[in-house]
C-alpha cells in the first residue's frame, strides 16, 4: 500500500471517528435535557405535597414554640395563618383568637386576620362585627386594617348582587383610606361607582327613575368614566333634554362607540322639531345640521358595542423547550347582531403576560367583497405567533390574548373580551400492548 493510501485510510479513520464521537455526544444530551424535563415535570406534580408537608413541619415546630413561649403572640399569629393555609379553618379561628387575647395594646394585626378568614368563609358580619368592635383611634396601622376589611366585605356583597349593601361598605373603606390618604382611593372610588351604576340599573328596572338619576349622579362624581356619562343622557332625554344633550356631547368626544346611532340621531331630531315648533328656526336648524352630521361620521367611522359579538373564542398555547419557544393560537368567530349589514370589520389581538405585551395583530376580517349579513357569523378567524422563553422552564401561565374590533383600522376600537391562552401539554402514547 502507498504512502497516499495510507494517509487517506488513516484520514477515513480520524473523520468516523468525529462523526462518530459528534453522535454520541448529541445523543447524550438529548438523554440529558429529556431526564431534566422528566425530572421537572415529576417536581411540579409533587409541589402541592411537599408544600403541604413543610406547613405541617411548621405547625408542629410553632406549637412546640407555644409550650416554650406562651406569652408570645406572635407564635399563634403564625399558627393561624398556617392553619389557614392548610385549610384547617376552625383552628385557624382558634388561634388568631388566642393571638387577639395576647397581643399588646395597639396591635391589631390579630384581629385583621381573624377577619380576614371570616370573609373567606363569607362571614360578613361576624368580620365587621370584629372591626366595629375596635375604639377609633389615631393609629395608621389601624386605619389600613379597617379600610382593607370593608373593603374585602363590600367586594363580597357586590359579587352576591347586593350593591346597596356593598355601597355603604365601600363608603365605609373610602371614609378611612381618606383618612391616610392612601393610593388605594382611586381604586375604590372606582368599585363604588360601579355599584352605584348597577343599582342604577336595578331600580331602573323597578321603574324608580329618579332614584337611578341620583344614583348615576353620585356615580359620575365619584368617576369620570363615558358609560357613566351615556347612562345619564339617555335616563335624562325626556325630563331634562338640555342635561341629556350635555352628555352625548361629553362621550361623543371620549368614546363615541358607546352611543346607539338610532337613539342619539332620533333624539337630535326631537331637539330639532322641538325647537321648531316654539319658533327657534336658527336652533332646529343647528340640531338638525349635528344630527346630519352624526349620520356621516358614524356610518364611516363607529362600530357601536352591539354590533358584533364573540360566539367563540379559544386561546392555546404549545410549549417546546428544547428551542425555547411558545407557540401561541387564537380561534374566535364574530356574529353580527346590529340588524344591518357590515361592510367593513378590523380586528386587533393583543397577546400579554399579565400587563406587558409580548405579540400584537392587526387584519381586516370584513370588507365589501365578504360583508357579513344580519345574525350571521364569520368564518373561524385563526391567529398565531411565536414567542421566545427566557428560561428553560420559565413559562408563564397568565397569557391573555384581548379581543378588539374596529370599522377601519385607525378608528375607535372596542374591547369584545379577553381570552386566557391555556397550556397545551403532549401526552405520551402508550404502545399497543403485544399479544402472544
Amino acid at each position: 500500500m502507498s504512502r497516499i493510501e495510507v494517509f487517506f485510510e488513516y484520514l477515513k479513520t480520524i473523520i468516523l471517528t468525529i462523526v462518530l464521537m459528534s453522535l454520541f455526544l448529541a445523543l447524550s444530551l438529548f438523554i440529558i435535557q429529556k431526564n431534566i424535563y422528566e425530572t421537572t415535570a415529576q417536581r411540579e406534580a409533587t409541589d402541592d405535597s411537599i408544600e403541604y408537608y413543610l406547613v405541617g413541619v411548621l405547625i408542629e415546630k410553632n406549637k412546640y414554640l407555644e409550650i416554650k413561649y406562651p406569652e408570645n403572640y406572635k407564635i399563634n399569629l403564625k399558627l393561624g395563618i398556617l392553619y389557614e393555609i392548610s385549610k384547617d379553618y376552625p383552628n385557624s379561628e382558634a388561634q388568631y383568637k388566642i393571638a387577639i387575647k395576647k397581643a399588646p395594646f395597639d396591635e391589631y394585626k390579630p384581629e385583621s386576620k381573624l377577619a380576614n378568614l371570616y370573609i373567606r368563609e363569607n362571614k360578613l358580619e361576624e368580620a365587621q362585627a370584629l372591626m366595629d368592635k375596635i375604639d377609633e383611634r389615631p393609629n395608621k396601622a389601624l386605619i389600613i386594617y379597617k379600610a382593607e376589611t370593608y373593603f374585602k366585605i363590600a367586594e363580597k356583597y357586590y359579587s352576591m348582587g347586593d350593591y346597596l349593601t356593598a355601597i355603604t361598605k365601600y363608603q365605609r373603606s373610602l371614609f378611612y383610606y381618606e383618612r391616610v390618604h392612601s393610593s388605594k382611593i382611586k381604586e375604590v372610588k372606582n368599585s363604588l361607582a360601579s355599584a352605584y351604576v348597577y343599582l342604577a340599573e336595578a331600580l331602573v328596572d323597578e321603574l324608580k327613575i329618579s332614584e337611578a338619576t341620583n344614583a348615576l349622579l353620585t356615580a359620575n362624581e365619584l368617576v369620570d368614566a363615558p358609560i357613566v356619562k351615556y347612562k345619564l343622557a339617555l335616563l335624562l332625554m325626556k325630563d331634562d333634554p338640555d342635561a341629556a344633550y350635555k352628555y352625548f356631547e361629553d362621550v361623543l368626544k371620549e368614546e363615541s362607540s358607546l352611543i346607539d346611532f338610532d337613539v342619539y340621531y332620533n333624539f337630535l331630531m326631537t331637539l330639532s322639531n322641538a325647537a321648531d315648533k316654539a319658533g327657534n328656526i336658527s336652533e332646529a336648524k343647528l340640531y338638525s345640521y349635528k344630527a346630519k352630521k352624526f349620520k356621516e361620521y358614524f356610518e364611516k367611522n363607529i362600530m357601536s358595542v352591539g354590533d358584533l359579538r364573540i360566539e367563540y373564542a379559544e386561546g392555546k398555547m404549545t410549549v417546546n423547550r428544547w428551542n425555547r419557544k411558545c407557540n401561541l393560537s387564537l380561534k374566535f368567530q364574530l356574529k353580527n347582531t346590529s340588524g344591518n349589514k357590515i361592510s367593513s370589520v378590523f380586528t386587533h389581538v393583543t397577546f400579554k403576560d399579565r400587563n406587558e405585551i409580548i405579540s400584537e395583530y392587526s387584519k381586516q376580517i370584513i370588507d365589501d367583497n365578504s360583508q357579513l349579513s344580519a345574525n350571521e357569523t364569520t368564518p373561524t378567524i385563526n391567529i398565531k405567533t411565536v414567542i421566545k422563553m427566557p428560561g428553560f422552564n420559565e413559562i408563564s401561565k397568565n397569557i391573555t390574548a384581548e379581543i378588539y374590533i374596529s370599522k377601519t383600522e385607525n378608528s375607535y376600537k372596542i374591547h369584545l373580551i379577553t381570552v386566557p391562552v391555556i397550556e397545551i401539554k403532549k401526552t405520551k402514547k402508550n404502545k399497543p400492548k403485544e399479544e402472544f
